[in-house]
């Protein structure tokens, strides 16, 4: 029974256990999609079978989700300077992105979370923001040092080649395999 409370913790931080197939946040539309391609594929024959189906399609929609946790948990660790998979050119180019759609707020908001401290003082120091007319101006002058200079000094992230978690039918081929940048 002690393992009782971390399975629940666990089915709220990223719903592998989670008693119901689809939680909050979720595409229901998505997995009825899933489901019906399965039906389409096993065109099950009474109840067990479809029962078997609707277990599959659980399973498929289960393992998805694990995987899109699994992926962000990854990216969130690649952007974080404290974490031993920090990866400099990954944080800045994510970093660029996000500044550059968000300039008002995205230096305060995210810098300390993606910058290692002496990247952040070296941009600080570079471009003192009182120097700028704005601060999208300054953000600009920001996002093109790190795209212009910070990158290209720098390896980028290897390609990873792995699993797709999805197929056209909606549900993994196990022979499908795409790039994903990590």
């Amino acid at each position: 029974m002690r393992n009782q409370k971390s399975k629940h913790h666990n089915a709220y931080k990223h719903g592998a256990f989670s008693q119901y197939a689809i939680v909050r946040g979720e595409d229901e539309k998505e997995f009825e999609a899933l489901y019906s391609a399965l039906v389409q594929e096993w065109m099950p024959v009474g109840a067990t079978e479809e029962d078997a189906v609707l277990s599959l399609a659980e399973a498929i929609w289960r393992k998805h989700r694990a995987q899109r946790f699994l992926e962000i948990q990854l990216t969130k660790n690649f952007c974080n300077p404290n974490h031993p998979s920090y990866d400099e050119y990954f944080a800045l180019s994510n970093f660029a992105a996000v500044l550059r759609f968000q300039p008002e707020v995205a230096y305060e908001k995210y810098a300390s979370r993606a910058l290692k401290p002496e990247m952040d003082t070296f941009l600080r120091q570079k471009f003192p923001r009182g120097e700028f007319a704005s601060k999208s101006e300054w953000a600009q002058a920001v996002v093109s040092e790190i795209e212009t200079v910070l990158l290209p000094e720098r390896e980028p992230p290897q390609i990873c080649e792995r699993f797709s978690t999805s197929s056209p039918g909606g549900h993994t081929g196990r022979n499908a395999k795409h790039s994903a940048r990590f």
